[in-house]
Parts: structure tokens; C-alpha cells; sequence
């Protein structure tokens, strides 16, 4: 069993690793990722704790993924995945950075995942833009992106879409207030989860199928979701009635 001890020299218990070859990934058939908030702030022995039961229970994570940090260590993925971190290229206080999604990335085939600190779409106490969701909700379309995870909000929340479903990871560390909304035929984003709960999420994916779950301080999984690419984002909505 490898390790993993990238979440800060004040975290006591570090995460354990599916592999040990976990910087080459490309001949994996399934990968394993935890993705976290921290807001900037040393995260507690419990959660980090919590991280680690959670990975050890998928069979190891192969990397993580900060939400609020400048710049996250991807390793190299399969052919069947790819992973675009635009705070790396913008700065944490900046936008989104989603004018950096170019045709190296868009144009290849297989999973595409985008993470930012700004979410595109929240419930939250932040929020989001409405006029920088209507700009960056296209850019994800057009790119062909299947899930964009964000920071940004104090809480954990799924979303869907047009064609992409958009994650709301920032609660490692504390946590706000986030709305439940009822979703309504015809409405452009539709809320499957929300909670005002410190915790984290661990993504697993295959060639044919992507999971999310949710999970809150304790390691207990609070939230389950997965999906095959043609089930990404919402239907398309056809009014009826005169």
C-alpha cells in the first residue's frame, strides 16, 4: 500500500493510494479521486481521517483534488479521461478560466472533467452569476464537457445541466446555508443534492461510467450518483399544450 500525503503538513493521516505506479495511470481501466474544499484552511484530523476510510473503502484513490487551490497535481490519465484544472492557469480569485478550454482538450474523445474554484451553478450563500453561467454554461457545452466540479460554496451540491452536470465541493472545511429547489419542467438546471454538511467527494470512473459520491465527517455516504456519457445533462425539454 502506497500513500498519499498531500493535504498539508498539519494533517496527521494521510490518504492511501490504489497503486503504487499512481503518477502513470494511462494503462488503468479505473481510477479513483477525492475531491475536497478547504477554503484555504488546514483541514481537521477527523475529516482527513474520513478521507482516508472513504478511499480505503473504494480500494484506494489514486490522486486528490483541491477545489480552492492554485494548482492541483494531476496524474497522467487514460486515454479514456482527461482532466482540465483552469485554477491552475487563472489564479484561485480569478474567473472561472474557462476561455482556456482549448481544442487539445475539447477535441478528444472519452470523459471530460473540468475543475474551477467558481462554481458555474450553486444553491449557495455565494451563488452564482447569472450572466457568468449563461457565458461559461455554453463554453462547457461547446467543449463537450461532461462534469464541472467547483469550490467556491461552503457546501456539497449536485447539479444538472443542459449536457453537462456541475458539483459543488467546498465543505471540508466548514460549511453554509444552501437552498433546495424544486425543479420544474422546462427549468435550465435541475438540483439532485444539496447538503449544509462538512465533507467530501470521491469520483470513480471507467471507460463506460462515471460515479459520484457524497460523503459527510464521519466517512458515511450521504449521496450516490453515476452515469454512462449518453446520460449526461437534461433532456431536452418539449413544451406541450397549446
Amino acid at each position: 500500500m502506497v500513500w498519499l500525503a498531500r493535504l498539508g503538513a498539519a494533517c496527521a493521516v494521510a490518504l492511501p493510494l490504489a497503486g503504487a505506479a499512481h503518477e502513470d495511470l494511462g494503462a488503468r481501466g479505473r481510477i479513483v479521486w477525492l475531491t475536497y474544499g478547504s477554503a484555504g484552511a488546514s483541514l481537521s484530523r477527523d475529516v482527513v481521517a474520513a478521507m482516508g476510510t472513504a478511499c480505503e473503502a473504494r480500494g484506494g484513490c489514486d490522486f486528490e483534488l483541491d477545489t480552492d487551490k492554485k494548482r492541483n497535481w494531476i496524474p497522467r490519465l487514460p486515454e479514456w479521461i482527461q482532466i482540465f484544472d483552469t485554477s491552475a492557469s487563472t489564479g484561485i480569485r480569478k474567473p472561472a478560466g474557462l476561455e482556456a478550454l482549448g481544442p487539445s482538450f475539447c477535441r478528444r474523445p472519452g470523459w471530460k472533467i473540468v475543475l474551477g474554484h467558481r462554481p458555474v451553478y450553486s444553491s449557495g450563500f455565494s451563488g452564482a452569476s447569472l450572466a457568468l453561467a449563461a457565458r461559461d454554461d455554453g463554453r462547457l457545452q461547446e467543449c463537450g464537457v461532461h462534469v464541472y466540479v467547483s469550490g467556491g460554496d461552503r457546501h456539497q451540491e449536485h447539479l444538472t445541466a443542459g449536457t453537462f452536470e456541475a458539483v459543488v465541493q467546498g465543505a471540508a472545511s466548514g460549511y453554509r446555508g444552501v437552498d433546495q429547489i424544486q425543479f420544474k419542467p422546462g427549468d435550465p438546471v435541475k438540483q439532485r443534492f444539496a447538503r449544509s454538511q462538512r465533507g467530501f467527494s470521491i469520483f470513480e470512473s471507467t471507460r463506460e461510467k462515471i460515479e459520484l459520491r457524497f460523503y459527510n465527517e464521519n466517512a458515511t455516504e450521504i449521496y450516490k450518483w453515476s452515469a454512462a456519457p449518453d446520460q449526461i445533462g437534461l433532456p431536452k425539454f418539449v413544451p406541450t399544450g397549446p
